[in-house]
Order: structure tokens, then C-alpha cells, then sequence
């Protein structure tokens, strides 16, 4: 890192320039800017500056401005004291006339092109309305967050009126309200939008949950009394399987898989996802029926228990949760399609672009 030079730094090429505040930014601006005029010989409308804040371009206008009139009144001998103006005149050749050129830089004062980046990008679009498909009186809007959640709150409409019992008490529970499915939502559609990997196919994953809830609840038929004994035995450590746990897990297995589900499945409807098969309601009591957490739990010198429900309630438990996470990412993918689409109808209908939409269509 060097100091500044402001009659020494090229004025080509791309230049960082770091200052902290009260160091001189503008100052250093408007003596750039003086230099381009008169050592570049550009005119006013050919050069560009960019700020942050319209409050930046009006004091940007007014100190470029005042730059190019002390320095004409220098050239002119009706000041002194401006000691960058005059080594800057200094420097002019014998066939140039600096005198004139910012004569003619001020009587352009008018066409000073200084903006903030989304202001510059308005003047562009509205400048070449025909190349870039922009509107020709669209409004800009500083936040679209209000567009954003007025487009959420119809997907959640359309999404749970339209939804079953069961699954509008599911989109309720993972998801709340329309407010919190758009703070999940609003990375996926923007400038950098953030695409949701991998891929997923909810109906695949779902037929792999009811096939495996089948698997389960065969093997539990078949061999629950055996199960119950293993659970029973006394060869597995009570710090995990105390009594009362054990009851509990094989209630559980009971009501989620014996011969009343079907009933239920079929009477009644609740909790039953879309594929026919209830989702698990207690995962951590049916983890205790995996053969890891079986093994985990086996007393030291005994055989670690077997059996094929453990298995295929293992299987059961990974189907289930992938079919739930699956579920979520694709009503996140599909909200996330919604919003994006909706926003640009919404935006055309009513003649409105926000800053992202200027940067963008600019691009």
C-alpha cells in the first residue's frame, strides 16, 4: 500500500483506493475527475461516477462542480491558492487550452453524470428501453419485501385450502405460517439464486416409506411376541431398556403397527400421509428397535440379539425421514417457483421494478 498521489495516479486500468472517513474522499473524486477533463480530454457527458447514496451524488455534483470553477478562475489568474488546480494547468502543452475546456466543462454542468448504481441502471434501461424490454414508466421501488410476502400468502393459500385434513396439519406444523415459509424461501429467488440439491422426487421417496411401513408391520406380526421376549430377557442393560420404557416402545409398535392400523388407516384417516401409510409418531422410541441401538444396548458378555423386525424397523424409521425431508425441499422448490414466477407477473401488472430487477435486466 502507497500514499495517494491525485496527479500521479493512473487513470487507467481498475484502482483501489482506500480511506477511512474524514480522509478526503470527495476531494480526491472531484480532482480525478478535473484530470480526466482536461489531461484525458473527455467531455461531461463521457465520464461516469457512481456513489452509494443519493445524498453522495448531490454533494458529488456540487464539489465537482466547484472543482472545475477554481480551477478556471486559476487558469484565469483570479486565484492563487489552489495549488493542485495550477500544477495541473502546469502540465498543459503549448498547443493546448485548458482555459476553454472547462469553460465548455461548465456550461455542460447539466449533463454531470453522477448517480447511485441503481439510479445509473434506470437511466440506462430507460435509454434503451427497446434492447433491454424494460418498461418506459416504470416505477422503482426501493423494497419488495411487502410484494414478496402478499405473493407467499396467496401459495399458502392455494396450497393449504386446497390440502387435506391430515396434510394441512402437516404444512401447519413444519411450516407455521406463510411468514416462515418466506425466510426459508427468499434465498432461492433472487439476484444469486441458490438452487436445492439434490434433486429429489417426493412420490419416490414416499412409495419407499409406505413400502417400508409394509415391511415393518409384517415383520411385526409375525414375531412381535418374540420381540417382546427379547425386550423382556433381561439381556439388555436397563439404563436404555428400563421397564417402563420397554412398555412404552412396545405400545407404541402396537398402535403404529399392529392388526388396528389398518382399521384405523382406513376409518379414520389420521396421520395418514398421502401414500396410505402413517407416518412415525414416536422415532425415538422405535431408534431403541434398530439392531445398532439393539447392539449399543446389549449387556457385556451376551449375545447380541436378533431379529428381522429390527431390520426392517431400521429401514422404516431412514424411509420415513427421507420421505419427510424430501417433502419439505419439494414444497420449498415449489414455493420458491411460485414466488419467482408470481413476482414477475405482479411486477409487470403493476409497472414496478426494485433495485435487484434494475441490476438484473441491466445484465
Amino acid at each position: 500500500m502507497q500514499p495517494l498521489d491525485p496527479l500521479g495516479v493512473p487513470l487507467e486500468g481498475v484502482r483501489l483506493l482506500e480511506a477511512s472517513a474524514g480522509t478526503g474522499k470527495t476531494w480526491t473524486i472531484a480532482a480525478l475527475y478535473l484530470r480526466l477533463l482536461l489531461e484525458r480530454g473527455l467531455e461531461v457527458p463521457e465520464i461516469l461516477v457512481v456513489t452509494f447514496t443519493q445524498a453522495a451524488t448531490e454533494e458529488l455534483r456540487e464539489r465537482i462542480r466547484g472543482r472545475v470553477r477554481d480551477a478556471l478562475a486559476v487558469a484565469e489568474g483570479r486565484k492563487g491558492d489552489d495549488e493542485f488546480a495550477a500544477a495541473l494547468l502546469a502540465r498543459a502543452g503549448p498547443s493546448e487550452d485548458p482555459r476553454q475546456r472547462l469553460v465548455d466543462a461548465l456550461a455542460r454542468m447539466d449533463e454531470l453524470a453522477v448517480f447511485t448504481i441503481h439510479g445509473f441502471c434506470q437511466r440506462v434501461l430507460q435509454e434503451n428501453a427497446f434492447e433491454s424490454g424494460a418498461l418506459f414508466d416504470a416505477e422503482v421501488g426501493a423494497d419488495e419485501r411487502d410484494l414478496r410476502r402478499e405473493v407467499m400468502e396467496d401459495f399458502w393459500r392455494r396450497r393449504l385450502y386446497g390440502a387435506s385434513a391430515p396434510e394441512a396439519a402437516r404444512l401447519l406444523e413444519e411450516w407455521k405460517d406463510p411468514g416462515f415459509l418466506l425466510r426459508q424461501v427468499d434465498a432461492l429467488v433472487g439476484p444469486e439464486p441458490v438452487e436445492l440439491l439434490p434433486a429429489v422426487d417426493a412420490a419416490v421417496a414416499e412409495r419407499a416409506r409406505v413400502q417400508a411401513h409394509a415391511a415393518a408391520r409384517r415383520e411385526w406380526l409375525a414375531g412381535r411376541e418374540t420381540v417382546r421376549a427379547i425386550l423382556e430377557s433381561g439381556v439388555l442393560n436397563r439404563t436404555s431398556y428400563r421397564p417402563e420404557k420397554v412398555a412404552r416402545v412396545l405400545a407404541a409398535a402396537e398402535a403404529e403397527l399392529g392388526p388396528g392400523v389398518a382399521r384405523a388407516e382406513a376409518e379414520l384417516g389420521a396421520g395418514v400421509a398421502p401414500g396410505g401409510a402413517p407416518e412415525v409418531r414416536e422415532a425415538a422410541l422405535f431408534e431403541l428397535l434398530t439392531p445398532e441401538r439393539i447392539a449399543r444396548g446389549t449387556k457385556k458378555g451376551q449375545a447380541v440379539p436378533e431379529h428381522p423386525f429390527f431390520v426392517a424397523c431400521a429401514a422404516w424409521l431412514e424411509a420415513d425421514a427421507e420421505a419427510v425431508r424430501t417433502r419439505r425441499v419439494a414444497l420449498l422448490r415449489e414455493a420458491a417457483v411460485y414466488l419467482a414466477r408470481t413476482l414477475e407477473v405482479r411486477k409487470s401488472e403493476r409497472r414496478v421494478l426494485f433495485f435487484d430487477d434494475l441490476l438484473l435486466h441491466l445484465d
